[in-house]
């Protein structure tokens, strides 16, 4: 998708090499005589309401050139998106975006600062936790259960093969392996949620357990990284990623 309006020119595609929605955005005007504002709001297609998942106020012509990353999109869903422009507190025009696929092979895991998708050699195993404990009482053969119906989370173990990549992402950069792999583990082991997502159309919103570490993968000179992980909560309805130009 690529549409001019009369403040700016969007484009928004899927990006199979980073799991995300990119939207790309670039002025129209040659200078910023009025503030004006971008708000992008999505929706999955047939399904919800709009949801406002982007906010920026735009002082200078240069702030109006900038990439936004959907890091929220499922893999195997489509989405509608919506730009609309304000100047002040009025509104001036809006374009909505049908049937964006978010599509990716891939093992993704990120926050709203950073992220990185495994290619290769990529696997979650995962189980659902419910706590049950069983009291016994005189009176019965059988012990009785007694469940916390509302716990219900996931835990999983997933590991993936994180390569890094020229600027294109056309082919790998082998001389940077230890330097990427070693961001990679940092940003794993930083303590910070995380967003889970698998190219079968899972996300999950967790907390990586314990120490990540780097296993066999057969690949020459590189070794996958596996980690395990705790759903914590709801995954959040917005947060992109901002990508300064």
């Amino acid at each position: 998708w690529c549409v001019m309006l009369s403040y700016i020119k969007v484009s928004i595609s899927n990006n199979p090499y980073d799991g995300s929605i990119d939207i790309d955005v670039e002025p129209m005007l040659d200078t910023v005589e009025n503030t004006f504002s971008i708000t992008v709001s999505r929706r999955i297609v047939d399904e919800g309401s709009w949801e406002d998942v982007y906010t920026k106020e735009i002082l200078t012509i240069e702030e109006a050139t900038f990439k936004l990353k959907d890091v929220l999109a499922v893999c195997g869903t489509n989405y509608h998106y919506n730009v609309e422009i304000y100047e002040g507190n009025s509104f001036v025009e809006s374009q909505m975006y049908e049937n964006v696929r978010c599509q990716f092979d891939g093992l993704f895991i990120g926050d709203f600062n950073k992220s990185y998708v495994a290619g290769s050699n990529f696997k979650t195993d995962y189980k659902v936790n419910r706590i049950v404990e069983y009291v016994t009482t005189l009176a019965s053969k059988y012990p009785f259960a007694v469940s916390n119906a509302s716990v219900n989370y996931i835990t999983g173990t997933s590991t993936g093969l994180f390569l890094p990549t020229t600027p294109d992402k056309r082919k790998f950069e082998r001389d940077y392996y230890s330097k990427y792999t070693d961001e990679v583990m940092s940003f794993l082991s930083d303590g910070g949620e995380k967003i889970l997502k698998t190219h079968d159309g899972h996300i999950w919103y967790v907390l990586i357990d314990a120490n990540p570490q780097q296993v066999n993968s057969g690949f020459w000179r590189a070794n996958d990284i596996q980690f395990s992980w705790t759903e914590i909560g709801e995954v959040p309805v917005s947060g992109m990623i901002e990508v300064g130009e």
